[in-house]
């Protein structure tokens, strides 16, 4: 017993070191109350255990299961719902666990299983939309559901999903594309999720994966170009593919073109080094654009400064030379 040191001292003088031990044990880890001999099991121990973990309900004495006992369980675990005895498990119990995970609604008794429950359920996690009853899956809870789990549409029942819910669950997020029908995936539907998630570029159909609509999913994830059809696979489709996600997305290219010297030069940088060098080519763009503008101006300015030594003063598009503030050559 010497290494529980001086028990009056911790506050536990008056009691016995094998109870001492249990209860230490029983606060670190719940599941230690199957381990204390079942005349220690009193209700102190037994909360200590399932304030600790919520599972230990089920090492719990029959006699100590009451309904403030459950309680503290399911709060600390929604799926201890499920040691509850039938005669405890009443609708106030049930929403506590259904508020911590949608998923407990199967643990909820028929009689408790309304409208209101399923509502409940689906808001918070909407793949438990398999588990509410056929008869109450109408629009409002299907659309909860949608919301809150991509997965949830293919438990949406037929007479209710059309193209506005389909758009509603590739809005909240955009690998619900997977579970869209196929008469349900639109060009407008396939673009909008593509542009958010390029990797889903895989659930278009393929008289929609065209050049424009591959580009857009290249824009945003560049191993999407696995999904490229190959006649689509060309120098351009390539560049912009490595140019988002760079070496990941060079083992997608083909092998004619693994050696081109621009893809290798995109695939060769890190993101931070890509991102910086398509801020340097858009400067580099804008600056050829302004020296374009200005070898034009140059050149108007001569075209009237001719004309007016031979006699054409009365040009109305002769003005006085550039100001000198113009840049005079190119700023890459």
């Amino acid at each position: 017993m010497g290494d529980l040191g001086d028990l009056g001292d911790l506050g536990w003088a008056g009691r016995s070191p094998d109870r001492v031990i249990h209860e230490r044990a029983v606060k670190k880890n719940g599941y230690a109350l199957s381990e204390v001999p079942e005349a220690l099991k009193d209700r102190t121990m037994c909360e200590f255990a399932v304030k600790q973990c919520g599972d230990a309900l089920s090492e719990v004495p029959e006699a100590l299961k009451d309904s403030a006992m459950c309680e503290i369980a399911v709060t600390q675990s929604c799926w201890v719902l499920n040691a509850v005895p039938a005669s405890l498990k009443d609708r106030a119990l049930c929403e506590l666990a259904v508020r911590q995970s949608g998923f407990a609604l199967w643990l909820v008794p028929a009689p408790l299983l309304d409208y209101q429950m399923c509502q409940l359920a689906s808001n918070q996690r909407g793949f438990s939309l398999k588990h509410v009853p056929e008869a109450l899956r109408d629009e409002h809870i299907c659309k909860l559901a949608v919301i809150s789990d991509w997965r949830a549409l293919r438990h949406v029942p037929v007479s209710i999903i059309d193209s506005a819910m389909c758009m509603l669950a590739v809005h909240h997020n955009p690998w619900s594309l997977s579970n869209v029908p196929v008469e349900f995936r639109t060009r407008s539907t396939c673009t909008f999720a593509v542009q958010k998630e390029g990797r889903v570029l895989q659930y278009v159909p393929d008289d929609l994966k065209d050049r424009t609509m591959c580009e857009h999913a290249l824009r945003t994830k560049g191993r999407a170009l696995y999904d490229v059809p190959i006649a689509l696979k060309d120098r351009s489709m390539c560049c912009l593919a490595v140019k988002r996600d760079g070496c990941l997305a060079l083992k997608w290219v083909p092998i004619k073109l693994r050696k081109d010297p621009l893809i290798i030069s995109w695939a060769t940088l890190t993101r931070t080094q890509r991102r910086w060098r398509e801020c340097v080519d858009l400067v580099k763009s804008k600056s050829i654009m302004l020296f374009w503008m200005e070898a034009t101006a140059k050149t108007q300015e001569m075209h009237r400064i001719k004309r007016a030594r031979l006699g054409d003063v009365d040009d109305p598009l002769l003005f006085t030379p550039l100001p000198d503030c113009l840049p005079r050559q190119p700023t890459w």
